[in-house]
């Protein structure tokens, strides 16, 4: 009996039997399985597509006991005679490094064989700690050993695990996408899982330029998903693979990653992205937008956290003064939709008036005219209120004097 894969082809489907042996976790009788199917059990696919590498890594998050040394010695001796099963995709599109991606290292506990039991009788105090929500499958040839809950993260055993994986993978697979066209460093970025990710961006750094079914690439997935361990070397690698060839970089939203990251109140990763990368901050969306124009559209916290971080004085001194398709710089938006906390934000990037005068900056910014010919100071004027007082300075006093 066959099995219809991702990618058109077909293959032997692997038994019950060999499906119901596989997932109980016991991998002697696993071995032992193996040598009475055969070599073509290797190569054998589950009803959706899964092989024995996809399903052996499943046995993580399926909380299964894992014996780390003899899983990784198994697996190690199967990629050996069979290394190209990393780079077989199931009937979703994941290959095993997919699978491997989506485990998320601070949320999945594992049940670990440690040690030796000193007295294997003993079942009452054989299996220490909180007991899984799922059946577990004990042989006797596991009650041989003690047990401990671990958080996969906290594990030598999954960095080992990682490690074996790159260490028969091609470069190549890295590049598979799934049937939402999402790369094993997508999948990675998704679950947080940082001990992947940080493995496979150096392992082939052309993975981190791949976009998926959304347009999106790694930078917009990590401006909603941050991955806080992520160092700022990393990521300057990532910006410049994905910005060489100068590409705007925009979602199916029309949307680039630093607009994603202030529409998720995330202005931390925005100010990562900005100090690394000033240009970030000037790519403009399908309505010839950047992100500055975009804050009108985010609630007022947004603009508190952008007012209190450090990037905005030296890194985007000039770019208040971009227009958009219809010559509109954010400061005319901020003063038409009514976000003087934008407005005051915006103003106060430069300076205040002083008795020495208005800066000159601030002069040039309120006479920018839109395609209409209307400025922002004329919009000002034509405001019926002005809020007297806003946090740094008197926004009504300053404007007064301006037109003054």
């Amino acid at each position: 009996m066959y099995v219809q894969l991702f990618d058109g082809k077909s293959t032997m489907v692997m038994t019950e039997e060999s499906c119901r042996v596989v997932e109980i976790g016991d991998l002697f009788a696993l071995k032992e399985h193996a040598k009475k199917i055969g070599a073509s059990f290797y190569r054998s696919r589950d009803s959706e597509g899964s092989n024995l590498v996809q399903k052996l890594l499943c046995l993580i998050k399926w909380r299964c006991i894992i014996l780390p040394g003899y899983l990784l010695d198994y697996m190690k001796d199967i990629l050996i005679a069979f290394p190209d099963l990393l780079g077989e995709a199931d009937n979703n599109g994941d290959t095993p490094a997919h699978v491997l991606a989506k485990l998320s290292p601070d949320n999945i506990l594992i049940y670990l064989a440690t040690g030796l039991c000193h007295n294997p009788t003993d079942t009452e105090n054989l299996y220490p700690g909180p007991k899984p929500d799922d059946p577990i499958f004990f042989d006797y040839s596991y009650q041989q050993y003690t047990y401990v809950w671990e958080i996969l993260g906290r594990t030598p055993f999954f960095t080992d695990l990682i490690d074996l994986c790159l260490q028969y993978s091609d470069k190549r697979w890295l590049l598979m996408q799934n049937v939402n066209g999402n790369t094993p460093l997508h999948e990675a970025t998704l679950a947080n899982n940082y001990l992947v990710f940080k493995q496979f961006a150096e392992f082939n750094t052309e993975a981190t330029t791949v976009v998926n079914n959304c347009n999106e690439t790694i930078l917009h997935l990590l401006a909603t998903h941050p991955m806080l361990s992520l160092s700022d070397d990393v990521l300057d690698d990532i910006i410049k693979n994905n910005t060489k060839d100068k590409q705007p970089l925009l979602d199916k939203d029309g949307l680039t990653p630093v607009m994603r990251a202030i529409r998720a109140g995330n202005v931390e990763f925005a100010e990562r992205l900005i100090s690394l990368c000033p240009s970030l901050a000037e790519l403009r969306d399908a309505n010839g937008q950047t992100f500055w124009h975009l804050l009108v559209k985010e609630p007022p916290i947004v603009s508190f956290n952008l007012k209190n971080s450090s990037f905005t004085k030296e890194v985007v001194f000039s770019q208040l003064d971009i227009k958009d398709n219809d010559g509109k710089t954010a400061l005319h938006l901020a003063i038409e939709c009514r976000r003087f906390d934008l407005a005051e934000a915006f103003l106060g990037l430069h300076g205040a008036p002083t008795s020495k005068g208005i800066p000159i900056f601030l002069k040039q910014l309120l006479h920018i005219q839109n395609d209409e010919g209307i400025t922002p100071a004329d919009l000002i004027g034509e405001l019926a209120y002005v809020p007297l007082q806003v946090t740094n300075y008197d926004l009504y006093t300053f404007c007064q004097s301006f037109c003054l």
